[in-house]
């Protein structure tokens, strides 16, 4: 079903299938697997198999910055006083029905204008509400704001001791120094760097999940196609392929 090619160091360098994988053929969700045909086909006394396990080395730290083998994506994110606003308003966000009630209690509208297609209709009513929804939730993160600012204004004119485990008030002229600066620190928008690995590997094994230090292939060889499915630790659908 396939040949492994090694180079001169013992290290796999190819490896050829007598009939190339079928992509649309991956059994990738495990309820759409017809057990009763991979059964009868595993019985057959002809029958091949295959598994191939590929462990992944860690890359090292010299090659982070370098474009063939990471790749870096930069996003800008808000501000530490909206994320945390936006934090403590999981706990605090009213449910729908609480929101439609402050709809009705300020005169919001529930629905558009007429319109002469009742699917046109349906489509402004839902987007309207949702406008609605999106600002309240937009006045109850404003409406935190204070309380986030004081617990920052806390932190940024207090010092700590650990020792003692206390916390001591800054002298007032170096604390509103110190509550200027930091106050401007946590409205300014942020710049977070994520890292993508590259894995240059050849179909099938061209799909590579990160979080992964192994993955590992089954192949299932007919006459015309082969099949295969791809286990890993990464993700609950590769766990359950891996253990099926």
């Amino acid at each position: 079903m396939l040949f492994l090619r090694h180079g001169q160091d013992g290290v796999v360098a190819s490896i050829d299938f007598a009939h190339p994988p079928d992509p649309t053929k991956r059994r990738s969700r495990f309820d759409e697997v017809d057990h009763e045909r991979i059964a009868a086909d595993l019985g057959r006394e002809n029958c091949e198999l295959a598994s191939v396990l590929i462990f992944c080395d860690p890359l090292d730290d010299s090659l982070y910055d370098d474009p063939r083998h990471m790749h870096q994506k930069h996003r800008v994110v808000v501000s530490e006083a909206i994320d945390a606003a936006r934090r403590q308003l999981n706990h605090r966000y009213p449910d729908i029905e609480r929101v439609q009630e402050m709809m009705k209690e300020r005169g919001l509208p529930f629905e558009a204008d007429n319109f002469t297609s009742g699917e046109e209709k349906e489509k402004q009513d839902r987007e309207l509400r949702e406008q609605i929804e999106n600002a309240i939730f937009e006045a109850h993160k404003l409406a935190l704001l204070p309380e986030i600012l004081d617990g920052y204004r806390e932190e940024a004119t207090t010092t700590y001791d650990e020792s003692s485990d206390e916390e001591t008030p800054l002298p007032e002229d170096e604390a509103e120094a110190a509550w200027d600066k930091r106050r401007l620190e946590i409205f300014l928008p942020r710049v977070r760097t994520e890292y993508e690995r590259q894995y240059l590997m050849p179909v099938p094994f061209n799909h590579w999940d990160y979080r992964n230090p192994w993955q590992q292939w089954f192949f299932v060889a007919h006459a015309d196609r082969i099949e295969y499915a791809r286990g890993g630790s990464g993700g609950s659908g590769q766990r359950e392929d891996q253990g099926r």
